[in-house]
């Protein structure tokens, strides 16, 4: 077995957990006649991918993804809109056309498969990030495909709500519960729906041999421009002095409501807390995360 990791070592727990995907991708690329390979786990984050070497197949894996959803509804929907933006010639990742893309079952796991790209180190620049997400929701907005409404804000909510004892002090879950239920009375009544890519960050764009390609779709859903806008800028917003979000956004060219656009950051980065109270070992002293309750809480 192969690793590839984006930069950092992996804890034991990280590596059984990568080890144990990594099992399931080899029994699953077994089980549909692929032979003399070799598995190369290139990373992840909520999924775990892992290339079936030499042949150009990704084996994606749920991993803490599978604590949060229904996993097999939602590498589904992310094959059909997968298929959906192929048949548009979209810059985005394609199912796999060598195995049945899935979803599969295999050791209590739940994969999928998908065309193999080679990537590139570096990252799209703000203004190229913009452009390429206006490209994509042309794409997505001509596909048709209906989906549910705003679901990464909405998991998001139900994470915090159900995981009471995820190591964050009570007061900062409190206000995080409360900010949530705020937001989400404002979200109802929002209007301007339409498909999103639902995690339009930078490490989901892809720099290539064949141009910029949008990846991880198991997020799409309906909702305003501006939630996948707020996924592209938020950081910039929270971390930094926003002018990454102000060249992202000239790059997006189309006009959107800039008063959205706030609640949609605020919404992103409630969604980005409650993951990290699933995937950080530590979230009450990870430095990020308590950067984003600072922002949450004193910013208003």
């Amino acid at each position: 077995m192969i690793y590839r990791l984006s930069g950092r070592g992996m804890a034991t727990q990280e590596h059984a957990l990568v080890d144990r995907a990594t099992r399931a991708a080899c029994a699953a690329a077994h089980r549909f006649g692929i032979r003399d390979f070799t598995p190369v786990v290139l990373g992840g984050y909520s999924n775990t991918l892992v290339r079936i070497a030499p042949h150009p197949i990704v084996a994606r894996v749920a991993t803490l993804a599978s604590t949060t959803r229904d996993c097999a509804s939602a590498m589904a929907r992310e094959i059909a809109v997968g298929l959906a933006l192929a048949q548009e010639g979209a810059a985005s990742v394609r199912p796999s056309n060598l195995l049945p893309p899935g979803p599969h079952e295999e050791q209590n796991l739940w994969l999928s498969f998908w065309t193999h790209l080679n990537t590139k180190p570096e990252r799209a620049t703000p203004f190229q990030a913009g452009q390429q997400l206006r490209a994509l929701h042309e794409s997505l907005a001509q596909t048709g495909i209906k989906l549910p409404h705003l679901t990464p804000f909405y998991e998001g909510q139900a994470i915090v709500a159900d995981h009471p004892g995820r190591r964050l002090d009570v007061e900062a879950r409190r206000r995080v519960v409360m900010e949530f239920e705020v937001v989400r009375q404002r979200i109802e009544g929002e209007c301007g729906v339409q498909p999103l890519h639902g995690d339009a960050h930078y490490g989901n764009l892809m720099l290539t041999d064949k141009g910029c390609i949008w990846g991880d779709l198991e997020d799409t859903c309906s909702g305003p421009v501006e939630w996948d806008l707020a996924c592209l800028t938020a950081s910039s917003r929270v971390f930094g002095r926003g002018r990454a979000a102000s060249e992202a956004l000239a790059g997006y060219g189309r006009q959107f409501d800039q008063e959205r656009l706030d609640l949609m950051i605020r919404a992103r980065v409630l969604q980005a807390v409650s993951w990290a109270l699933v995937a950080l070992p530590d979230p009450a002293h990870d430095l990020r995360l308590l950067a984003r309750l600072r922002w949450l809480f004193g910013s208003r």
